[in-house]
């Protein structure tokens, strides 16, 4: 390894951090999605790009199953998805006092770094940089792969992209997302936008000013939706859920440097 190799790696490696996920009633997961319940854990410091080492129990002993990557955080009303890119099963799974790891008492715990690490080292034989990266070899990998893109499309069109309690600082709502908006029915377009719009005579040379005006009044703020869906010809009933957020203009939990705190929209 070189000078500059080294130089690179280190700063980068020391901002990972290493978590231990106990796999049961709170946890769940297909080995390529980690579903954690919010009254299990505080998971505020997981961040993309983590370790990870999920234990498991089986016959008494708390075996060690997998070493992964995380690759995104989405968080939920009830639940955080911890979205993995890189999977690496410990085959047969090993007992996690091998490697020098006390049992955790909640689901999600931090792990030091050097345990994770040399844990790693031990059970597969290579450095954390080296661990395989979900390629789509596999049915079920190209259907992950295929979630990845659908959530990360639906979080950066629709929201919330940080959760259901994000703030949305430097912009405003209506900027960040661009569809999922809803607005009273009496609501109008202020004058303002109004006046940026197409002259009526002009987008419309039959002079049909009227139809022109209904539109620019309602299309910029709708205050209702639909949707389209198809059901087995022996169902008695459908059942449909609905969840919404509202944005009000406040202060952020975060401060400036100089300690004020920043202005934003927060979700309620």
């Amino acid at each position: 390894m070189t000078k500059t190799e080294t130089t690179n790696r280190v700063p980068a490696m020391a901002e990972v951090g290493a978590w231990l996920v106990r796999r049961g009633p709170d946890v769940r997961s297909d080995n390529l999605k980690i579903a954690v319940d919010h009254v299990s854990s505080d998971l505020r410091g997981i961040r993309e790009g983590d370790g990870l080492l999920l234990v498991e129990e089986k016959s008494g002993s708390l075996d060690v199953a997998f070493f992964a990557r995380i690759y995104r955080v989405r968080r939920g009303l009830d639940e955080t998805a911890l979205l993995l890119d890189g999977l690496l099963p410990v085959e047969p799974p090993r007992p996690s006092r091998d490697f020098g790891i006390q049992p955790p008492t909640v689901a999600v715990s931090r792990l030091e770094w050097p345990t994770f690490e040399s844990a790693l080292k031990t059970a597969c034989g290579i450095d954390f940089p080296a661990l395989p990266i979900i390629e789509g070899k596999t049915p079920e990998e190209r259907n992950h792969i295929r979630d990845l893109l659908q959530w990360a499309v639906e979080d950066d069109l629709l929201g919330p992209a940080d959760g259901p309690v994000e703030e949305i600082v430097g912009m405003s709502v209506r900027d960040r997302y661009l569809v999922g908006k809803l607005a009273p029915p009496d609501t109008r377009v202020p004058d303002d936008q109004v006046e940026d719009l197409p002259d009526a005579a002009t987008a419309n040379p039959e002079g049909d000013d009227r139809e022109a005006e209904a539109s620019t009044s309602n299309s910029l703020v709708p205050s209702s939706f639909g949707f389209t869906f198809c059901v087995d010809g022996s169902a008695k009933a459908v059942e449909v859920r609905a969840s919404w957020g509202r944005y009000e203009r406040t202060e952020s939990e975060r401060t400036t440097e100089d300690g004020k705190p920043i202005r934003c929209w927060k979700r309620i």
